[in-house]
């Protein structure tokens, strides 16, 4: 079928760890609708917060039915919305590591979905565990040292995978729920990934990972192909595990199937020509939305975490970040750095000092007020425990260039120092693994600070282009999906993505929005400022690394 706007539409869904939201693009790429169903204000029953359950001993969970409904009440809208006969493709996005755990007896449920019934009470039963461990979840420190010391430690782990063990890595997850818990995994005959566990709602049947999520597990061999799980890390992280996770991961663009005779009856889908793909990790589906491209564009997100991930064609593994498949292409790699210190140690910063709150303007006139290269001050401050470096928390602490501690900093110095040290590590951190970029995107809430995407661009050498259109897991799902649609309506000969991407755009009557502005250039003078300033804070950042 050719791409006109009458051709149907795609949905893109992303599930976080708040929300369900979806996207409806036309076969030209262009946007027609979107929503977003919110877990605690929309499903109040099942009395989430922030989409969450605490547990006890850092454990974090969400309930599995409150999935399964939100996926039900989001195609309620759609139906009087849009003509849902008309959905030709559909993926999606989910926050990454977090598992699901089927009932012996669940796939058959799932085969045989009554469309007189809601998905809710058909699957009440169909869950050995109620509540899934999500990637907030830190209790499985005793699971993360057992597997990476059988796997023959954290360096060989990351070689293998992609990362080492991180609490909520779905091998550790799971081979807590084995120890703590044996009659629920006796009785599990499935494990989902989240992401793939929503796909095998809409086929029907327990759907594969996909290479980019499954690289977020711990038990995926990150340079496999074809993709293949790791057999060592499958027989050590719980006996029969392999049985449990049914097949091997699969390319991200290959069509699963048609949607399930159930979506069709219950809302009006085309069970004959809607294809079911693949869904995959929020932070991959975000790298396809952005439609970054190898060996040119970084990524900067700056939000409740932080994270900088980029594209490569070839991938050394390091122990202290990750990294995942690409989604777009079949070879590619997503090395990604993260850092649990984001916004919210910004606004202790801003607010430091001071009895009350003080304005976001005082923080960014501070930032305005200070050079490049903060008069040779360097600062860090972990708020909560940080990912990279491994570091417990600690107060506002900062240095001078002969790396001795300053006691005495004023304000606006200190905003600036924190600002500066987060562009710095970025830096740092991404050329440990050789990425190459020319242009770099910013997105989340504080790249709405101007000062602060200055800084970056100074700081990495490279324009700075903020992303205005923030959904863009659900917009790389949705990209996705005509992706893997148009694989299969030719015969399974697969187009570049980007080109693919592009191509659809250009059959629009519309001016396509890069939905990308260019903010900034870098400073050339402060290269030779950063230059001086990168191998002081590396050095430093290491006395703060928790052994």
């Amino acid at each position: 079928m050719s791409a006109t706007r009458d051709a149907g539409y795609a949905l893109g869904f992303d599930l976080s760890t708040q929300s369900l939201s979806v996207i409806v693009l036309n076969s030209v790429c262009e946007v027609v609708l979107e929503y977003s169903l919110n877990f605690d204000r929309d499903l109040p029953n099942y009395q989430t917060k922030g989409g969450a359950h605490a547990g006890q001993n850092g454990r974090f969970t969400s309930p599995a039915l409150m999935f399964v409904e939100a996926l039900e009440k989001v195609f309620e809208y759609l139906k009087e919305k849009i003509p849902l006969d008309q959905i030709r493709c559909i993926s999606g996005s989910a926050q990454q590591h977090g598992s699901i755990y089927w009932k012996q007896g669940a796939r058959e449920i799932l085969h045989n979905l009554n469309p007189k019934s809601s998905l809710v009470q058909q699957l009440q039963s169909a869950f050995s565990r109620k509540d899934c461990p999500i990637w907030m979840d830190a209790s499985t420190g005793k699971q993360c040292n057992y597997l990476e010391n059988v796997l023959g430690g954290a360096e060989n782990v990351a070689e293998m995978t992609g990362s080492r063990i991180y609490a909520r890595y779905t091998a550790a997850q799971i081979r807590k729920i084995y120890e703590e818990e044996p009659q629920i995994y006796e009785n599990t005959e499935h494990i989902s990934l989240i992401s793939s566990g929503m796909a095998s709602l809409l086929l029907g049947d327990y759907a594969p990972e996909d290479v980019a999520d499954a690289a977020g597990t711990g038990l995926f061999q990150l340079q496999s192909d074809p993709p293949k799980w790791w057999e060592l890390a499958i027989q050590e992280t719980a006996p029969q595990l392999k049985h449990k996770l049914v097949s091997e991961p699969v390319y991200s663009y290959l069509p699963l199937g048609k949607i399930h005779a159930y979506f069709a009856e219950r809302f009006g889908l085309d069970k004959e020509h809607c294809w079911i793909l693949p869904w995959s990790g929020d932070n991959p589906n975000s790298a396809a939305g952005l439609l970054l491209q190898a060996e040119r564009d970084l990524a900067v997100s700056l939000g409740t975490s932080d994270t900088a991930f980029a594209i490569t064609k070839q991938i050394k593994p390091r122990i202290e970040a990750h990294v995942y498949r690409s989604p777009m292409e079949p070879l590619e790699f997503i090395p990604l750095v993260c850092y649990s210190n984001g916004s919210l140690t910004r606004e202790a910063i801003k607010d430091m000092d001071s009895a009350e709150p003080r304005t976001w303007e005082l923080f960014t006139d501070s930032l305005r007020q200070t050079p490049p290269g903060n008069n040779g001050i360097l600062g860090f401050y972990y708020r909560v425990a940080e990912i990279l470096p491994r570091a417990d928390p600690c107060n506002p602490t900062f240095f001078n260039m002969d790396m001795q501690l300053v006691q005495n900093v004023d304000y606006h110095t200190k905003v600036r120092a924190i600002v500066e040290g987060r562009c710095l590590a970025i830096k740092i951190h991404m050329d440990r693994f050789q990425v190459k970029y020319d242009r770099v995107w910013a997105t989340g809430g504080a790249s709405e600070n101007e000062e602060i995407l200055q800084i970056l661009a100074d700081v990495l050498q490279a324009p700075v282009h903020r992303v205005l259109y923030h959904n863009s897991a659900s917009l790389g799902a949705a990209y996705r999906a005509w992706h893997g649609k148009d694989y299969a309506d030719n015969r399974f000969t697969l187009q570049n993505f980007h080109d693919f991407i592009k191509s659809r755009q250009q059959l629009s009557s519309k001016t396509v929005p890069s939905n990308r502005k260019l903010v900034w250039y870098p400073n050339p003078q402060a290269s030779q400022v950063y230059s001086k300033m990168f191998p002081i804070y590396e050095a430093l950042e290491k006395r703060f690394e928790a052994h």
